[in-house]
């Protein structure tokens, strides 16, 4: 689910994503070029694991932008200081926003990543 231009994040559905054309059944994790399944079925499965495929990505990422479903949430503060102790800054917000704000940071070719849940959690 790539593209030249990177992944572009179209829709926003209870149980997944539109993704460069492609239905995606799930929550999604898009960085640079790629943008793939999230193994992550709730938000209390966020974790530094889920996200350590960052730590393959050079240069990482500034910023991880959290897709939480319909809200916002607070993040557990071990998630964020790992995350800050590698220098990507955390950005929790709900979903809609989420995509909203990967698709143009990615398209002006900021180093963001998007970790997506779908709306309807």
């Amino acid at each position: 689910m790539c593209s030249t231009h990177g992944p572009n994040i179209e829709g926003c559905a209870a149980n997944g994503f539109i993704v460069n054309n492609e239905d995606v059944e799930g929550a999604v994790l898009c960085v640079g070029n790629l943008c793939t399944v999230w193994n992550v079925k709730k938000r209390e499965d966020i974790t530094l694991d889920s996200v350590a495929l960052l730590d393959l990505i050079t240069p990482p990422p500034d910023l991880l932008i959290i897709g939480c479903g319909r809200s916002s949430m607070r993040l557990p503060k071990a998630f964020t200081d790992g995350l800050s102790s590698k220098g990507i800054s955390v950005e929790a917000i709900d979903t809609a926003n989420a995509a909203a704000t990967f698709n143009i940071l990615n398209q002006e070719g900021r180093k963001v990543a998007g970790a997506l849940l779908p709306v309807g959690l």
